[in-house]
């Protein structure tokens, strides 16, 4: 692991002519951070935003903290940012309508609220 970074890092071989050389191979992956949320703020989702929506065709409403890949959890109310549903919601504002396909098809969604806590 990369002490300045926290990304894992292996470490590669090949052979050069009749040297043996090694070279970092960068695995894509970062150790983990953590973000205090409650020094976020702002009017526009982002990771850590806890949205409440309501469902344009059915008014039923939800509520969706965005977290990371590995703390979601939809049935206590944490979505992964690389969601569907998450990633149409990045950027957006109170007010704002997404549409988002679901495995029951196209839904579409109006922003009630956005907040950190």
């Amino acid at each position: 692991m990369d002490a300045k970074t926290g990304a894992n890092i292996n470490t590669g071989k090949f052979i050069l002519g009749d040297k043996e050389t090694s070279f970092p191979i960068f695995d894509g992956t970062i150790g983990p951070s953590v973000i205090d949320i409650s020094k976020l703020s702002g009017d526009s989702v982002k990771f850590g935003a806890t949205v409440q929506l309501v469902d344009e065709d059915t008014d039923e409403k939800v509520s969706y903290r965005i977290v990371g890949e590995y703390e979601a959890d939809v049935k206590k109310g944490k979505i992964s940012i690389t969601s569907p549903i998450a990633r149409a919601l990045i950027g957006k504002k109170k007010g704002d309508s997404v549409e988002v396909a679901t495995p029951k098809g196209a839904r579409a969604y109006e922003i009630l609220k956005v907040g950190f806590k």
